[in-house]
């Protein structure tokens, strides 16, 4: 689910090829060829790496064809992490590069995809105008991709907008489009698995257990591991709320190990950091180093005009804050401390993805301005700093725990303490005990 723009962009770099078959081989093909290797063998992490060696060496030899493929599969990399906002730049970005290329069979691969990621994102809004614009460009080739790929995206337009049937019955319209033109079993599992998500969604157990286990039946015998997994996701899912506790702790072991082992987390982020890098290095070329001056002296200035800007108004509320807790007495701003070190101590809230300052304070029935002047006076650290050195001090003990690290994979720890991606919690992680988790596990099984 997470590969459709590997397989059509894999059809337009098929197509292109037979046309520069007597130009020479630059190296920017070379590394491409060895980063799709890794890719189809489903080292992504490494094949990250390769991705970004081609499209730098595309961009030297003004190799646009690959350049642009390879922004493609970096964002779905960035997908298959879960890391959906940088994927939506990337996708944006060869968006942008296919029109400027006049290429319609990249423009539709591209926008097939933003379709997605913006679904994913929960913002009908922009899937439907990205779904219009699709409709109205056909690509030159593989019109019958093209096809099933409106029936898929209108698929994931109708879930977003709680049209969970019609949904449905959208996918099993792409399914049996893909069975009649022979689109082969990648495309038909696609929407198997699909559809038994939304089943899983809806707490349909019985069919979400029925088209669980077809969807594991065919990701075996076509030695698909994303699917698998996604299929023991489902499985164990439907399983735990049907009571089967035995058929549970068996594909919940399924999942997390075959997870842990298809998606290296610390690896993918060490090569996420790598291409920062380079597009950082990459917009400051573009310009000269007259223009890179005057940019450097303005955003000096913007920094020192936003920082007084920041100051004064932090000062006045500093101000208007100390005046406010001066009407609270002594006995007053103790019992309000007590009520929040309950809370803040209280793993419920400290776990709960959407712990706020503002539900803290709704929570104790006073108000933010209050609780924040607690805290800072109390604690001597502001209520973010506060809430991640909780759920981070959980995630150590997590860590440490030899039982809990063989059923646990990294993106199982952070998302039970009340992260919502990777790169969250390996940021505060870092912050608060000076090293990544992976180190940090490593450190504490020697």
């Amino acid at each position: 689910m997470k590969n459709v723009f590997a397989l059509l962009i894999l059809l337009f770099i098929a197509l292109t090829s037979n046309a520069d078959i007597n130009e020479k081989v630059r190296s920017s093909d070379v590394e491409y060829s060895h980063a799709d290797s890794l890719y189809y063998s489903q080292n992504y992490s490494e094949a990250l790496d390769y991705y970004i060696k081609a499209m730098k060496l595309a961009e030297k030899e003004n190799n646009s064809e690959i350049y642009l493929a390879c922004v493609g599969y970096i964002a779905n990399i960035y997908s298959n992490f879960g890391d959906n906002l940088h994927c939506r730049f990337y996708l944006e970005k060869g968006y942008k590069g296919a029109v400027r290329a006049n290429n319609n069979d990249l423009k539709s691969s591209f926008l097939i995809n933003l379709i997605r990621i913006y679904c994913d994102l929960g913002d009908v809004e922009k899937a439907n105008k990205y779904f219009k614009i699709l409709k109205e460009t056909p690509p030159d080739n593989y019109k019958d991709s093209w096809s099933y790929y409106l029936l898929y995206d209108e698929a994931k337009i109708l879930f977003v907008e709680k049209k969970y049937k019609e949904a449905i019955n959208a996918h099993k319209r792409a399914l049996k489009f893909a069975k009649d033109n022979n689109m082969g079993h990648l495309n038909e599992m696609y929407q198997e698995n699909e559809i038994a998500n939304i089943y899983v969604f809806l707490k349909d157990y019985d069919n979400s257990l029925k088209w669980g286990k077809l969807c594991e039946e065919r990701a075996l015998k076509e030695k698909n591991t994303e699917l698998l997994v996604n299929s023991y996701n489902v499985l164990y899912t439907t399983y735990a709320n049907l009571g089967d506790k035995d058929n549970e702790k068996k594909y919940r072991h399924y999942y997390t190990s075959m997870k842990d082992s298809l998606y290296n987390i610390d690896s993918f982020f060490e090569s996420s950091f790598k291409l920062q890098e380079y597009e950082k290095n990459r917009y400051e070329s573009l310009y000269t180093n007259l223009f890179i001056k005057i940019a450097i002296v303005i955003v000096i200035i913007i920094i020192i005009l936003v920082s007084v800007l920041y100051y004064k108004k932090n000062y006045r509320t500093s101000k208007k804050n100390e005046n406010e807790a001066l009407l609270l007495n002594d006995e007053q701003i103790e019992d309000l401390f007590i009520k929040i070190d309950k809370l803040i101590n209280d793993m419920k809230y400290v776990f709960d993805p959407d712990f706020s300052l503002q539900m803290l304070a709704d929570e104790i029935q006073s108000n933010t301005k209050y609780v924040s002047w607690v805290i800072n006076k109390k604690y001597q650290h502001n209520f973010k700093y506060l809430l991640n050195k909780k759920r981070i001090e959980e995630a150590c003990k997590m860590l440490e725990d030899d039982e809990i690290c063989k059923s646990y994979t990294i993106q199982s720890i952070y998302e039970k303490i009340g992260y919502k991606n990777a790169t969250s919690f390996i940021r505060a992680f870092k912050k608060i005990v000076g090293t990544t988790p992976a180190e940090y596990r490593k450190s504490k099984q020697k």
